[in-house]
């Protein structure tokens, strides 16, 4: 009985690659309008058109795939987009497929159709992002076999990526490999940490090269992304929505953590892991308090079906 649920539940997990290519490949574009955000949104599209730097002669949130993200018609970057698309569809149902293969077919479809009712509702790309770096994150703590080499070129390959489409997801990014890397070292498996330092960074010049930005300007694009980081509470600080809100907010975040402390084999790397990724989403939803309160909301909710142990 256990097989049957275990394969039946490794064939509901492809479902995310159906949702995922729909989400990042196949959703309709919409066009450009009248506003800040439609304003910058198409930016990014005309930065590319006219082969501006990131990192010398733009410096945004944002980076050189950045429309890939924002989901706008642009017709000189809808091929780039397409392509970048392609890479997270893959990408993200790799990191999916691999923690929901062994999971209960119901806890997939559980999760799959929040999921899909939360995108239909804007879910919003930095709350996908989290959950995606936390999931790759739980999966890169526990490959020890050297024989998954794949796995870690499928899981680290993505990250290469994501820094170049926003530059802030850079802290989660490095936050992930150096947990991992910790891990590796730790386990005395330096042919991981090989790839962990390796692989996101071929990726990232790759990519990089492809959209046609000078290879000699990639410091310089983490560089000045620094103060941006590093000053988005200054300069996002706004207070709008009921105290309410991060007060539960914490304690959702408490009655999920406290109990990884109980077991009898504690991971502190995989609660330092959790507790990263739920401090980020509370950074990004309670400095600039207003909608974006739905980002800490949304992640939270979706890291309650990750956060508790399991073996994989």
């Amino acid at each position: 009985m256990g097989n049957k649920i275990l394969f039946f539940g490794k064939h509901i997990a492809i479902l995310f690659l159906f949702f995922f290519l729909f989400l990042f490949v196949f959703q309709k574009k919409s066009n450009p309008g009248v506003g800040l955000d439609p304003s910058w949104v198409t930016a990014l599209s005309e930065a590319h058109k006219y082969n501006y730097q990131f990192g010398k002669d733009i410096i945004f949130t944002y980076g050189p795939y950045g429309f890939s993200a924002t989901n706008q018609y642009h017709p000189d970057t809808i091929n780039l987009s397409l392509f970048a698309g392609l890479f997270l569809a893959i990408g993200f149902f790799t990191t999916f497929y691999l923690y929901f293969k062994s999971e209960h077919w119901l806890k997939t479809i559980v999760f799959l159709a929040i999921l899909v009712f939360f995108i239909g509702l804007n879910l919003g790309f930095d709350s996908l992002a989290y959950i995606y770096l936390t999931i790759n994150g739980y999966l890169l703590l526990n490959i020890h076999e050297p024989e998954k080499n794949y796995k870690l070129v499928l899981l680290l390959f993505p990250l290469g990526l994501l820094v170049l489409i926003k530059g802030t997801l850079i802290i989660g990014v490095t936050f992930v490999i150096f947990l991992s890397i910790v891990n590796s070292v730790l386990s005395k498996n330096f042919k991981t940490t090989f790839f962990l330092l390796i692989i996101p960074t071929v990726s990232m010049i790759l990519f990089w090269i492809i959209s046609n930005q000078d290879i000699k300007n990639i410091p310089s694009y983490f560089i000045n992304t620094i103060p941006i980081i590093s000053g988005y509470t200054e300069a996002m600080s706004y207070s709008l929505g009921s105290i309410f809100e991060p007060i539960f907010y914490l304690l959702g975040c408490f009655f999920l953590i406290y109990p990884l402390f109980r077991e009898k084999k504690i991971e502190y790397l995989q609660i330092l892991l959790f507790t990263g990724f739920l401090f980020l989403a509370f950074k990004t939803g309670f400095t600039r308090h207003d909608g974006h309160a739905n980002t800490a909301a949304n992640t939270l909710l979706f890291l309650s079906f990750i956060v508790p142990n399991k073996n994989i």
